[in-house]
């Protein structure tokens, strides 16, 4: 009987082991699984938005509202339903200066309250789009990061150090290519003696 009880205890502990891991886990799965199919919704919209940036030369105005986007198939903003309930708020805005971007509101019970921006980088060179996804800061004032639910997300405090970077970087480099191009043209112009 003791040797059936020693295994029996050791069993209970393994199973209380696997369990203290894999719920947690589950409990992240679910709304990744949920903020997976709102961001799939999106995917039309993400196309759209994006030929007409590639038609109008990059200029998002002219992308920004689903009276706009017509042309390109939208006729409504797509709608997420999980159980016949809809379960997130989707619009058009402008972020931090970038029209034409689509937020997504997840409602408090399934989507936890988190809000993310899909933000269109025109490269105005190649006429490459890139979206990128922000977590917003939530309306009720919770601190968690809902990051880790949609793959490859930012903050906005990431989001804004990337912008911040990237101007510091550009207004490094100008002035030298601007002194260079003046310097050049001084050059060329000045008079033999």
């Amino acid at each position: 009987m003791k040797k059936y009880f020693g295994w029996a205890v050791l069993i209970i502990i393994m199973i209380a082991i696997i369990l203290a891991v894999l719920i947690p886990s589950y409990c992240d799965y679910m709304p990744r699984a949920k903020w997976a199919k709102a961001v799939t919704t999106i995917t039309p919209l993400k196309l759209a938005i994006a030929e007409c940036l590639n038609d109008n030369k990059g200029e998002a105005e002219y992308c920004q509202s689903v009276q706009q986007l017509k042309n390109y198939g939208i006729e409504k903003l797509p709608a997420v339903f999980d159980n016949n309930i809809n379960v997130a708020e989707i619009n058009l805005a402008t972020i931090q200066n970038h029209k034409a971007s689509i937020v997504i509101t997840g409602n408090k019970d399934t989507l936890l309250a988190c809000t993310f921006a899909f933000i269109p980088i025109h490269e105005k060179t190649s006429g490459y789009i890139s979206w990128v996804s922000i977590s917003m800061e939530n309306p009720n004032g919770d601190e968690k990061d809902c990051t880790k639910y949609v793959k490859g997300s930012q903050t906005l405090a990431e989001f804004n150090a990337d912008i911040s970077k990237t101007k510091q970087d550009e207004q490094a480099t100008r002035p030298q290519i601007d002194k260079d191009d003046i310097a050049i043209h001084e050059q060329a112009t000045e008079l033999p003696n």
